[in-house]
């Protein structure tokens, strides 16, 4: 019957709505992450000096695991993953344990995360 039809149309532009509704939300919680995260390795970058000696020709991947709560308070830095390089992840690590305040993350950040630091992008 043309009544049913016409519901089910109703039905699937709703589950439709709301689809686009979900992906919408989705793309600002990554966005919100994406820029919390930016945030966290502008903090960081702020306070370090990497020593003049490191060779900018090998790349340097330190990963730093942050601790925070919930109005952005760091409660701990700690190395999560050498670069291969002491000095390198010694000065990334002593910037992060410097940070002592972040914004107040999103509500759906994770309250504790790992981030990436490269010596040749810079983060």
């Amino acid at each position: 019957s043309a009544r049913s039809v016409e519901e089910i149309e109703q039905q699937l532009t709703s589950a439709a709505r709301a689809q686009s509704a979900l992906e919408t939300a989705d793309k600002i919680a990554l966005r919100r992450e994406v820029e919390y995260r930016t945030h966290v390795i502008k903090q960081v970058q702020r306070r370090w000096s990497v020593p003049a000696n490191l060779s900018r020709r090998r790349e340097l991947v330190a990963v730093i695991r942050f601790r925070i709560d919930a109005d952005g308070t760091v409660l701990s830095a700690t190395l999560e993953e050498s670069s291969g390089e002491h000095a390198y992840d010694d000065a990334v690590l002593r910037a992060a344990k410097d940070v002592k305040k972040l914004d107040t993350p999103p509500q759906e950040f994770p309250r504790n995360f790992l981030v990436k630091f490269n010596n040749i992008e810079g983060s």
